[in-house]
């Protein structure tokens, strides 16, 4: 199956690699004034124009190509698409700008909203709020661009259950995340 999505912006990834960066240019030895800036400005350059052209490659629609089916209409500016262990597809809806984002599920061409009152902006003409997810041990782990990892519990999510909310989500920050990832 071939999902093509193209809409939203790649703000988390690049803030999570801003962060990153300076991070690392912390730890650079002490140089000359002249040396060290012409350091740095090789190596958030080499970092940004990295994450520019490497971060959003999953945003890109492909090519239209035979067998492509569509499976459903009436998304809100869909992003991120993961199918669980029990084969429901998940889709991370941005919204419209007006604190509408959510979580649906695709169930047999119909949207089912399952988490919804995420937070959802305009940003630089994009809308701008929950991005991509994962599927994992029942967990659903929903990135957002204001830097929070949110986990809901969809193990026992059936369809027709009332949408969870958002706020009653827990989440952490998506920088302490990562760097506990490589600790």
């Amino acid at each position: 199956m071939v999902i093509g999505l193209d809409f939203g912006a790649c703000q988390s990834v690049l803030s999570i690699n801003l962060f990153f960066m300076e991070k690392n240019l912390s730890s650079v030895p002490s140089a000359t004034g002249r040396a060290k800036n012409q350091f740095l400005l090789f190596f958030s350059g080499s970092l940004l124009l990295g994450s520019l052209l490497t971060s959003c490659a999953d945003h890109l629609s492909p090519s239209p190509a035979p067998g492509v089916q569509t499976l459903t209409t009436g998304l809100l500016a869909p992003l991120g698409v993961e199918a669980d262990a029990a084969g429901r597809v998940w889709v991370a809806e941005a919204g419209t700008a007006k604190n509408d984002g959510r979580v649906s599920i695709l169930n047999n061409g119909t949207v089912v909203p399952a988490i919804t009152g995420f937070d959802s902006r305009l940003f630089l003409g994009d809308v701008d709020g929950i991005s991509h997810l994962l599927s994992a041990n029942g967990l659903l782990y929903i990135l957002h661009s204001n830097g929070k990892l949110y986990k809901a519990n969809v193990a026992s999510y059936k369809i027709g259950d009332p949408p969870l909310l958002a706020n009653d989500l827990p989440f952490e920050d998506i920088g302490a995340f990562v760097i506990a990832q490589t600790a």
